[in-house]
């Protein structure tokens, strides 16, 4: 079984997190996941590498299983998660690159402020950061969001969500995670409601 196919079987397992925190939230940022991803890649900001788009739907599908009760370690739900998928994919996977940059989004998912590391790559970087603001568009655990569109604009990256209801609030928590993707892909970014 692959790094990908144990995760995705994690995540069922831990039903993708708990309570509100469910398979739609984890599909809701794999969508969104995937199309950030795809557009990078067709704007060129990101190489064309065939592992991405499914690393991101692992990544979006696995990062709140963390808020499962059962879930291991300590801290916050980030760190949860991290440590429970990394304990299921030692029994179940060998680690590879894919499962260390699943882990990595895993991780660093969250709101808070995600840790500098100058051995991390810059793909673990990307995705991550992709993975953050996929998240973010979906606060509200609504789907709110129902299309992104990326494009260049003066410099800047602009996200542009077709929305299905106000999201606001998604816009402004995207803009305040959008940290790790300005960093990773050098470029400042702009969220705008179509």
């Amino acid at each position: 079984m692959t790094a990908l196919e144990v995760v995705e079987e994690v995540a069922r397992k831990y039903q993708y997190g708990h309570d509100r925190w469910d398979q739609n939230h984890a599909d809701q940022v794999a969508r969104l996941a995937q199309a950030i991803g795809e557009q990078l890649q067709g704007l060129k900001l990101m190489p064309r590498r065939k592992g991405d788009l499914p690393l991101l739907r692992a990544a979006a599908l696995a990062h709140d299983i963390g808020r499962n009760p059962r879930s291991r370690g300590g801290g916050e739900h980030n760190r949860r998660s991290y440590e429970t998928l990394k304990e299921e994919l030692a029994d179940a996977a060998p680690q590879d690159q894919e499962a260390e940059t699943i882990l990595y989004c895993v991780l660093h998912h969250r709101g808070d402020q995600w840790q500098q590391d100058p051995t991390t790559g810059v793909r673990p970087r990307q995705l991550a950061g992709i993975i953050r603001v996929a998240d973010a568009l979906d606060y509200g655990l609504d789907q709110a969001v129902k299309a992104i569109k990326l494009r260049l604009e003066e410099g800047k990256i602009v996200l542009e969500a077709e929305l299905r209801a106000p999201a606001d609030m998604e816009l402004r928590r995207a803009q305040a995670k959008a940290d790790l993707f300005q960093e990773a892909f050098q470029q400042e970014v702009v969220f705008r409601a179509v």
